[in-house]
């Protein structure tokens, strides 16, 4: 039964940085597309990551560091880490609507 816990939990795992990596553009595409289809046209969103590879990285990096300092917000008797993390996710959107002002032909 451990066993058979630990591979559910590596499949998790695995699930969600997977999810992770992909969802900041699906919602790119959605935002973009004004539809909420075209964030379930993988084949595009997968084009869109591989045509904007080094920008994708680099947004998702710089939302990681983002999130990061958010943490430091509980300093503040933890009110401080929802303007924190708010300032996080528009630093990711910021960043994803930079990497898609560098090349915005492959939104598709």
């Amino acid at each position: 039964g451990g066993l058979g816990m630990l591979f559910f939990y590596l499949a998790i795992f695995a699930t969600s940085i997977a999810m992770n990596l992909v969802l900041p553009a699906a919602g790119v595409r959605v935002i973009f597309k004004d539809s909420f289809g075209a964030g379930l046209e993988f084949g595009k969103i997968f084009a869109f990551i591989r045509q904007n590879l080094g920008n994708y990285l680099l947004s998702l990096v710089v939302f990681l560091l983002a999130h990061f300092v958010a943490q430091f917000g509980v300093i503040l008797c933890c009110v401080g880490v929802f303007p924190l993390m708010f300032w996080a996710y528009l630093t990711l959107g910021h960043a994803l609507g930079q990497t898609v002002r560098a090349n915005p032909e492959s939104l598709g």
